[in-house]
């Protein structure tokens, strides 16, 4: 029996982790801009507004789905829901994947053959949280929709689509497999088992 009781923790720890390097990717690669731009009167290496824009992005999604749900039963709106959340999750996926495979590939020899410089190691550091950026979105697109496959297979209920991820009891199953062994419990009558 698969227990699902760390499923929403690990769920958080992955966005920790994506927090993390997403406000990295949007710090460094924002004072790489302007660095740049500065340094080459106009000029600058042109994955890195994408990057900065998908740190930005990766940020919003972070506040929307990170935010707890309020009270007893809360009204459920299209994108709070998990399929939201997973479609944005792929989508921003595929963007910073192309931002740093775009910056790999216009920068060759940037991690092998880069002196001490500061725009060699900006580009580097905007590199590195590029690709731990999309490593943790990978992560958290696969946690998901693993977990939501087991769900929908084992309730086969079609609300796992619509409400959030944090509408559901992740518990159930671990409860379930505690269940079958408390309905066989015997009553006690008066010193003896019945």
């Amino acid at each position: 029996m698969v227990s699902t009781s760390r499923l929403p923790a690990a769920r958080l720890g992955i966005y920790i982790f994506l927090f993390i390097a997403a406000l990295g990717l949007l710090i460094t690669a924002s004072y790489l801009l302007g660095y740049e731009i500065d340094k080459t009167r106009g000029g600058y290496n042109q994955p890195v507004p994408a990057l900065l824009t998908a740190g930005g992005t990766l940020l919003i999604h972070l506040a929307l789905f990170l935010t707890p749900i309020r009270g007893p039963a809360p009204k459920r709106t299209f994108f709070a829901g998990l399929r939201f959340e997973l479609a944005s999750l792929a989508v921003l996926d595929l963007f910073v994947l192309a931002g740093a495979v775009r910056l790999h590939v216009s920068t060759p020899g940037l991690m092998t053959y880069c002196g001490g410089f500061f725009i060699c190691m900006g580009l580097q550091c905007v590199l590195v949280l590029a690709w731990l950026s999309w490593f943790f979105t990978s992560v958290q697109f696969i946690v998901l929709i693993l977990a939501t496959v087991y769900h929908y297979r084992r309730s086969r209920s079609s609300t796992i689509w619509i409400e959030p991820f944090l509408a559901f009891d992740w518990d159930i199953y671990t409860n379930r497999a505690t269940r079958g062994h408390r309905g066989r419990q015997s009553i006690q009558i008066e010193g003896g088992k019945f």
